[in-house]
C-alpha cells in the first residue's frame, strides 16, 4: 500500500508546519482492495488558512471553505484537503447545518458514511482504521460508521450510496444498515434529481446492477415509479450508461422512460438514444450491408452502433465499419448531387428538389444505384421525362 510520490510531498510539507495529515476515504479503500484511486483526497489538522499558509508557494483554491476544504496543485495533481471536521444538524437530511473544526482524526473518521471510506493512510505511521473497516473489505461487506438510522438521516443520499457501492464493489449489505436502508428509503424524495442521477447512472455501471436493482427495488421506487421487475439483464450489456439506462428501464414503454430520465434531470440526446434504443429493441433486422445502411440514415452512426451493441448484433457491427471506413453514403450531405445540381439540370426550385434528392438516396442505400454524381444525374433527369420526379 502506497501513496504516489507528491502525495507523501504534500503530507510532508503540511507536517514540517507541526499539522498532522493523512490520505482518507476512497483512496485509502481502493488502495487496500489493490486498485489505482481515481483521486486522493487529504484530512489534516490545520484549519483552511493554516494549510494554505503552509502550502506556501504551491497552487491552492478554495474550493469548499464552509466545509474546510481547499484544493491543491502538487506537481500537476489536484488534491483535496479538508481539515479534520466534526458536523450536527441535517435539516434538509443532506447537508450539516453546523460544522465545526478538531484537531483529532478519529473525531473526523467517526462522522463518514461507511466503515470501508473511514480509514486513512499514512506513508509513516500507516493505517488508521478505528471502526473495523479494512476486516469489512476482507469479508466483501457494507456497513455504516455507528447508527445506520442515524447515518442515513443525517444524509439521505447516503442510501444511494449504499446500493451504488454494492453494485460497484460486489459487497454484500450488513443486516442493520439493510433495514435502515429500507426503512428510510422515503427520505430520497428529498434529495435534488440531479445527485440521484448523478448516483443511479454510477451504480447501473457495476456488476452487482442487476442484482441490487432487483432485491431492493422499493427504493428505486421512491424516485423511479416506472421501475419494475421486468428489464433486460444488465450483466451482458458493456457497462455504458447509455446502455445500461435503456436495460434498466426495458420493461418500460419509451413514453414512461422519457418520463423517467427527464424527471432525473438527464440530458436530451441521452433520454432520446435511451428511448430510440428502446423502440427498436426488438424491431426485425437483416443482417447485410444495406440494413446497415438504413440503420445509419435513421439513426445516425453514433446511436446505430449503440443500437447494435444493445441487441448484440456483430454481424451488423462489421458493417458499419465497413460503411465508416469506406465513407458509403448514408446521408443526403453524403450525396453526390444537391439541389443545385438538379437546378442545373432543369429541376424547378420548389419541394420537388428535396423529393427528388431523398428518393436518390434511398436508391443508393438500396444499393440499386452507385453513389456517383453521373448516374445520379442520369436517374433524375429520366425522372423529369416521365414527370415523376413531383410524386411524393
Amino acid at each position: 500500500m502506497e501513496l504516489p510520490n507528491w502525495g507523501i510531498k504534500l503530507i510532508r510539507r503540511l507536517e514540517e508546519k507541526g499539522f498532522e495529515a493523512y490520505a482518507v476515504g476512497g483512496c485509502v479503500r481502493d488502495m487496500l482492495l489493490g486498485k489505482k484511486p481515481e483521486d486522493y483526497d487529504f484530512a489534516v489538522s490545520a484549519l483552511p488558512d493554516e494549510t494554505k499558509q503552509a502550502l506556501n508557494g504551491v497552487p491552492v483554491f478554495d474550493t469548499g471553505l464552509r466545509h474546510g476544504t481547499v484544493t491543491a496543485v502538487v506537481d500537476g495533481h489536484a488534491a483535496e484537503i479538508t481539515t479534520y471536521r466534526t458536523e450536527s444538524g441535517y435539516s434538509d437530511f443532506r447537508r450539516p447545518d453546523k460544522v465545526g473544526f478538531t484537531r483529532s482524526l478519529s473525531e473526523d473518521l467517526s462522522r463518514r458514511d461507511f466503515t470501508v471510506n473511514a480509514m486513512a493512510f499514512h506513508p509513516e505511521r500507516g493505517l488508521v482504521d478505528c471502526f473495523g473497516g479494512k476486516e469489512d473489505l476482507k469479508n466483501r461487506i457494507l456497513k455504516c460508521v455507528g447508527e445506520p438510522e442515524r447515518r442515513f438521516r443525517e444524509d439521505a443520499l447516503r442510501i444511494l450510496r449504499c446500493l451504488r457501492f454494492s453494485s460497484a464493489l460486489e459487497f454484500a449489505i450488513e443486516e442493520d444498515t439493510r433495514q435502515a436502508l429500507l426503512k428510510h428509503r422515503e427520505l430520497l424524495k428529498k434529495i435534488a434529481p440531479e445527485r440521484l442521477q448523478a448516483e443511479f447512472s454510477k451504480l447501473i455501471l457495476g456488476e452487482w446492477a442487476e442484482q441490487v436493482l432487483t432485491e431492493y427495488l422499493p427504493v428505486f421506487q421512491v424516485f423511479l415509479p416506472e421501475a419494475g421487475q421486468r428489464r433486460s439483464a444488465l450483466s451482458w450489456l458493456p457497462a455504458e450508461k447509455k446502455l445500461r439506462l435503456a436495460g434498466a428501464f426495458s420493461g418500460c414503454t419509451p413514453d414512461e422512460t422519457a418520463r423517467a430520465l427527464e424527471r432525473l434531470r438527464y440530458d436530451g440526446k441521452t433520454i432520446r438514444t435511451v428511448t430510440t434504443l428502446e423502440r427498436y429493441r426488438q424491431v426485425p433486422l437483416e443482417t447485410d450491408r444495406r440494413q446497415a445502411r438504413k440503420l445509419v440514415f435513421l439513426l445516425g452512426m453514433e446511436t446505430a452502433e449503440e443500437l447494435l451493441r444493445f441487441r448484440e448484433e456483430p454481424e451488423l457491427l462489421k458493417w458499419l465499419e465497413v460503411i465508416r471506413g469506406q465513407g458509403l453514403c448514408c446521408s443526403l450531405s453524403q450525396l453526390s448531387v444537391n439541389g443545385e445540381d438538379l437546378i442545373r439540370l432543369g429541376y424547378p426550385e420548389g419541394k420537388g428538389i428535396g423529393i427528388a434528392l431523398n428518393r436518390l438516396l434511398q436508391l443508393v442505400l438500396d444499393e440499386t444505384l452507385e453513389n456517383q454524381k453521373e448516374l445520379l444525374l442520369k436517374k433524375a433527369k429520366s425522372w423529369m421525362k416521365l414527370d415523376c420526379w413531383q410524386q411524393k
